[in-house]
């Protein structure tokens, strides 16, 4: 496989794009919805079912929702209205959602997770992530990432609720082995080896990383966003190359958020 053959997802407020190759802007169109969001927080994407996971306010119906758009039936299959909704993950298959919802002191936000089929929840973290946060889920489906309120990485177990220190640093991203997880810290990027607790960090050059970080399906890529110009509303997305320690700039426009994922948005599934 070649980067030339990741797809993606992007978003920024109001808008979801998608494309079958994140370097081939030719690929890069936005995805027609039968919903219209605003202020859309994050995007996620299961795999095995192809559902799209928006966070976002629902001009269409009102207030604030986790919409789950299925990409094979082009429709909303379920929508979970909260007052606020911060941040969201879909695991693999789809089944479970964790969210970010404000704490009740308002300073801190909980973690819950949702049963995708049922609707049901329950909260795993009260009172200790950050509002800006980012979840990421381990491959196994069981253990999530998140960034606590004072900036540190932690790994909770959705059987036992049992917490875990990682490292220190936010906007966490676990590799698609489980091995790794990559995140910020003091506008820098690092990569933490969860076996040995080492770290790494990725020369970004004079570039201070800004956004959301992705693995690509493979392990061989990260990519991150760094805002830039007057108003520090552009997003410059950068895709770094493990192998060489190289980052390649990337032809994508007017996108706040970034995911690479393992499946096509339009025809047959990529071969990953």
């Amino acid at each position: 496989m070649t980067t030339r053959d990741y797809a993606f997802i992007a978003w920024n407020p109001i808008t979801v794009m998608v494309g079958s190759s994140i370097r081939d802007e030719a690929t890069h169109h936005q995805l027609q919805l039968d919903w219209q969001p605003g202020l859309i927080r994050n995007c996620s994407f299961a795999p095995n079912p192809r559902l799209l996971g928006t966070t976002a306010e629902d001009r269409t119906n009102g207030g604030q929702v986790l919409n789950l758009f299925s990409l094979n039936e082009r429709k909303t299959t379920q929508r979970f209205q909260f007052e606020v909704v911060l941040n969201h993950a879909l695991d693999s298959d789809g089944g479970a959602a964790a969210i970010a919802l404000p704490a009740t002191d308002r300073m801190t936000a909980d973690l819950a997770l949702v049963d995708t089929a049922s609707g049901e929840s329950e909260r795993l973290v009260t009172g200790r992530l950050h509002h800006s946060s980012t979840i990421s889920w381990f491959p196994d489906n069981q253990r999530i990432a998140y960034q606590t309120a004072d900036e540190r990485v932690e790994i909770v177990d959705r059987s036992t609720k049992e917490i875990v220190p990682a490292t220190r640093g936010h906007s966490p991203a676990v590799s698609p082995d489980g091995e790794a997880i990559a995140c910020e810290r003091d506008g820098f990027l690092l990569v933490w080896d969860r076996a040995s607790g080492n770290e790494r960090e990725i020369d970004t050059g004079r570039t201070k990383p800004s956004a959301n970080l992705s693995w690509s399906p493979d392990g061989r890529f990260l990519t991150y966003g760094s805002t830039r110009g007057l108003s520090g509303k552009e997003t410059q997305f950068y895709l770094h190359d493990f192998d060489t320690g190289q980052r390649q700039d990337l032809p994508l426009k007017y996108a706040t958020g970034l995911s690479l994922i393992p499946d096509r948005i339009d025809g047959e599934a990529s071969d990953v």
